[in-house]
């Protein structure tokens, strides 16, 4: 029987860690998708934060070109309509989305029931726990959490009370580098992994941080993520033990 991703009332489930294919770095995409096949992984989250319309569809054919692949989670923008969202779910079984606050980056158009599977992310800006409760529920940031409350900025607070009211139903995972210097909002979480110690700050968190989907988002190639995604499995692999 397959495990409903929504249902929290399950005391123990798995959390599927996944490399990433991302858009931050102007056509990244590529080289991190021809990796994808190289390594033949199956089964990727896809972060859209910075591709227009027009590069979406770039990304989207090549991923058909692929084929046999699937994206269960998707950083999806304010300018996607509600088509493009069925496609995703039809065309590559995405089962969750996630955006930042709706208050800040208000939707084009009404995404109706897709709703019902798009996150609020705690991305900077992360003022309205309320909000979470429009939508399907809370995407953790580890690393924003971290860095937020390193630097004293006040969507730490809010991202807590979040965890607390709606928990967490998936999570984004970056560099974090305690030993930066830092001064007031500047920021130590990074999308660039220059070690592996950098991921070791997940120990500070407890297993009911990570969610079922964990979406690491480097701009790293796929042989950093997959060292990455190795890292992540056995942190939370030491918790589920701990917890036993």
């Amino acid at each position: 029987m397959a495990v409903n991703i929504w249902d929290f009332s399950m005391e123990h489930y798995k959390t599927e860690v996944l490399v990433s294919v991302t858009t931050i770095v102007k056509d990244l995409w590529k080289k991190q998708l021809k990796e994808i096949v190289e390594y033949k992984i199956k089964r990727i989250a896809l972060f859209l934060t910075c591709a227009d319309s027009e590069e979406r569809q770039k990304i989207y054919k090549r991923l058909e070109e692929i084929g046999n692949i699937e994206v269960p989670f998707v950083h999806a923008r304010s300018d996607m309509k509600k088509s493009e969202y069925a496609y995703l779910v039809n065309r590559f079984h995405t089962e969750l989305f996630n955006v930042h606050s709706e208050s800040q980056y208000p939707f084009v158009e009404d995404v109706g029931e897709y709703r019902n599977q798009i996150l609020i992310e705690n991305s900077d800006g992360f003022t309205d726990v309320e909000e979470v409760g429009h939508f399907a529920g809370f995407c953790l940031d580890i690393s924003h959490l971290r860095s937020h409350k390193l630097t004293q900025d006040p969507t730490y607070q809010t991202a807590l009370a979040a965890i607390t009211r709606y928990g967490v139903m998936a999570n984004h995972i970056s560099a974090v580098d305690e030993n930066r210097h830092y001064e007031g909002q500047y920021r130590l979480d990074s999308h660039t992994l220059k070690d592996i110690s950098q991921l070791d700050y997940l120990k500070k968190f407890p297993l009911n941080y990570f969610g079922r989907l964990a979406a690491i988002e480097l701009n790293d190639d796929i042989a950093t993520q997959v060292q990455a995604k190795q890292r992540i499995e056995e942190i939370i692999k030491d918790k589920e033990h701990n917890q036993k």
